[in-house]
């Protein structure tokens, strides 16, 4: 179990909590064994930060989405990762980072 604070919580709810594996996302300030908070969801727009479950891949990322006609591009936030394409029905959208908790382990 992790305190969420107050703030992060605030009007939302099904929120769950993930620690990340990897360096995907250094620049948008999320890197290996951080903890993102998750909300709950399906209803993304492109550029949110998001978990998918990869049908094919039998795997979870964490990435950047955007929907680009019957494709769905993965974008990780970091120059040296080339950004993943899915065929739409192969990515289900899991939840949304609504934040990021670095812990002093």
């Amino acid at each position: 179990m992790i305190e969420i604070p107050g703030e992060i919580m605030r009007g939302k709810k099904d929120l769950y909590a993930l620690q990340v594996r990897g360096n995907s996302m250094v620049d948008s300030m999320i890197t290996d064994r951080d903890i993102v908070i998750m909300e709950e969801t399906n209803n993304v727009k492109n550029g949110d930060v998001v978990a998918c479950w990869i049908r094919n891949e039998q795997e979870v990322t964490l990435k950047k989405i955007y929907y680009e006609n019957e494709k769905v591009r993965l974008q990780p936030c970091n120059p040296y990762m080339v950004p993943m394409y899915h065929d739409a029905g192969n990515v289900q959208v899991q939840g949304r980072v609504i934040a990021v908790l670095r812990l002093n382990l």
